[in-house]
């Protein structure tokens, strides 16, 4: 069954999209050319469920009541129906008939499952819409929810979504307001979503399982994304002038969330990972704080994200591997390994404080097919590294410094272990329990002076295009050296 709903005194019939009649009281909502004035006297009257459609045509619609839908008996009789306004560039919006009223929700689902709603805009209530006591499986697409009291869209209760695609949520910036906000439930997917001007841009709590897809968010005073399910899975989150742009919690050890290729930037701190979470590509970079940090506890993996202008370290793996991603011009240290196991991995780090710097006290260390360089202090330190357990490779690495130690440990670290690796530098420091030292440093059969080769064109100092060695500035970031093997014979 279709209901229609249209404005009173309908001056221009011509944008309309379903109806061809003015609003009113006495027309029955339910042909185009009788619509009724208000969706709330549509679902007053008419007991709408599943398979029925009220179409809400362009307009302002002032609610002296919330649009209640409700499966619950003694609160209502409408649920599993599909709620659309107008789907070209024209818009049906609700919005309190006291203007600002901050204690009227606009759409409120009590215990209503199934529901579909379609593009509508919801500003000036408490919630733009509001979800609880077990509504489940809800739908909606191409949502405006924009400057209301409270929150934009806030589910509760048990509540969960099969799909929102297409929301749009701005102007909720108290504390302990969102964009988007769903605790517990079933999760569902999320996509295509963009948030920005809130307290949290999309909040996610203890939900059971979220895929998320395009999701923008920014200049949210708190989190852009806070995601805490128990699996995570997705492509595309972005995020950029928050104080955290992505928080990832997986709170299920039977399989690992992996989002791909986020992005995040120009926040207080890039991406936060704890526990069951992966990410693979995307960057973190131009934070104040650092780029991607770990957890303590949980063995985690980054995988081709790159790191890189950061004000303090690109990547603090306090457990976890680093690996095929690119770390530079970061303030603090490329790689900052503290805690417990780490490894580092088929990466290009130049252009930092240390490439990599391990305080790791636990597990064990790879550094492995690594090209690290022109970092300011030095490319790899172990610093009291390993002092409780573990022990550390090194391996098929390249590291040259012009300034610096390309290796340094200090006397308290030790089982490190050094295998095929080529090291140039103005030095080199160690203490006791490092193995393979003699063989690394021989320079038997190359040469790192300069030369050329007529075939190449090449120099060994290793300066790339710009002739220059590693990072200068942000304007040639995706500038390295040129780095070739060259026999001396």
């Amino acid at each position: 069954v279709a209901y229609f709903v249209n404005i009173p005194d309908d001056l221009n019939l011509g944008n309309n999209e379903y109806t061809s009649a003015s609003g009113d009281n006495r027309n029955t909502g339910k042909n185009a050319g009788a619509p009724k004035p208000n969706p709330v006297n549509i679902l007053r009257i008419y007991e709408i469920t599943a398979g029925d459609t009220l179409y809400i045509d362009t307009g302002v619609y002032p609610l002296i009541e919330t649009v209640l839908l409700s499966g619950q008996a003694g609160v209502g009789d409408d649920e599993g129906l599909t709620m659309t306004g107008p789907t070209g560039a024209d818009v049906a919006e609700f919005v309190t008939a006291i203007p600002g009223r901050p204690d009227q929700d606009l759409i409120e689902l009590h215990d209503a499952d199934l529901v579909k709603m379609h593009y509508l805009t919801l500003t000036g209530g408490r919630h733009g819409v509001y979800v609880h006591t077990d509504s489940l499986s809800l739908t909606a697409t191409n949502i405006i929810t924009a400057d209301n009291n409270a929150s934009g869209v806030y589910m509760i209760g048990g509540s969960d979504v099969a799909t929102l695609d297409g929301l749009t949520t701005y102007g909720h910036p108290t504390a302990g307001r969102y964009g988007l906000y769903i605790n517990g439930g079933a999760g569902g997917i999320i996509q295509n979503v963009t948030a920005y001007g809130n307290d949290s841009g999309v909040y996610l709590y203890d939900v059971s399982a979220v895929t998320l897809n395009t999701i923008e968010t920014h200049d949210n005073t708190d989190y852009g994304l806070y995601a805490r399910s128990a699996q995570i899975d997705g492509s595309g989150v972005t995020a950029y002038n928050n104080a955290t742009g992505i928080y990832l919690y997986d709170s299920n050890n039977a399989a690992y969330s992996l989002l791909a290729n986020p992005v995040s930037y120009s926040n207080a701190t890039g991406i936060i990972l704890e526990r069951y979470v992966n990410i693979a590509g995307g960057a973190s970079h131009n934070n104040t704080g650092y780029g991607i940090s770990t957890d303590w506890n949980y063995f985690q993996t980054i995988d081709g994200t790159d790191a890189y202008e950061n004000g303090s370290h690109g990547v603090y793996l306090k457990q976890g591997e680093i690996k095929n991603a690119r770390i530079y011009g970061n303030v603090g240290d490329g790689v900052f390994a503290d805690y417990n196991t780490a490894h580092v991995r088929g990466s290009v780090i130049y252009g930092n404080d240390y490439g990599v710097r391990f305080t790791t006290n636990y597990g064990g260390i790879a550094v492995t097919n690594n090209l690290i360089y022109d970092n300011d202090n030095g490319g790899v330190l172990f610093d009291s590294a390993l002092s409780s357990s573990g022990t550390a490779e090194v391996v098929n690495n390249t590291i040259y410094q012009a300034a610096g130690d390309a290796l340094h440990l200090t006397n308290t670290s030790k089982n490190v272990h050094l295998r095929n690796n080529i090291l140039g530098f103005a030095g080199y420091e160690y203490g006791s329990g490092i193995t393979g030292i003699a063989n690394d440093m021989k320079s038997e059969g190359y040469t790192l002076i300069d030369s050329t080769d007529s075939s190449l064109w090449y120099s060994s100092t290793f300066v790339g295009i710009d002739c220059e060695l590693g990072y200068i500035f942000s304007s040639n970031r995706l500038v390295g050296g040129s780095f070739i093997l060259k026999s001396a014979t």
